[in-house]
């Protein structure tokens, strides 16, 4: 192999190198918001009923945050697996889902049309979506009453049975 195509493949396998290195670097700086065994992120966010609702003020008891929209179909799907959760548990554990990106209105009117009775928030700009490092709807997070998180679920929860099982966990 002639000297000049060695210098060239050391040339281009050495900027590589460079560059994973480099993100490598940046991606292991960043710190991941929200992770099992963390405080959960801190946030307010306006409600359908016009409320504020700020997550520390839920300290003492459990919070389940169910990030979604009315676009994702695995998100609709499981609504009604916490409305039952909600109807079995009572105010034992707050549930509250996390609408991204929709108008009040239309959540409003969402959850008045199926009767949904725990709590919608609006993330409507996608910060607190972005606190937590969602990698896509739904994506459900239990937190414990001391403020920790104790589970992430990427995905649907597919039965009732699945929610309250992870729910029964929490203290």
């Amino acid at each position: 192999m002639p000297d000049t195509m060695k210098r060239y493949i050391f040339t281009v396998t050495a900027t590589l190198l460079c560059c994973i290195s480099i993100l490598c670097a940046a991606c292991c700086a960043v710190e991941v918001a929200a992770k099992v065994g963390a405080k959960a992120p801190d946030f307010s966010l306006s409600t359908i009923d016009g409320d504020t609702l700020t997550l520390s003020e839920l300290r003492g008891q459990p919070v389940v945050l169910t990030f979604w929209n009315t676009q994702c179909g695995w998100c609709l799907y499981q609504m009604p697996f916490f409305q039952e959760a909600h109807e079995e548990i009572g105010q034992n554990v707050r549930i509250v889902a996390i609408d991204i990106g929709e108008s009040g209105s239309l959540i409003r009117e969402f959850a008045d049309y199926f009767g949904f009775t725990f709590t919608f928030a609006l993330d409507y700009y996608g910060s607190v979506s972005n606190a937590y490092n969602l990698m896509g709807t739904p994506t459900t997070v239990l937190i414990d009453s001391d403020g920790i998180i104790q589970v992430i679920k990427v995905g649907a929860y597919l039965n009732t049975g699945a929610l309250l099982n992870d729910l029964n966990d929490l203290k």
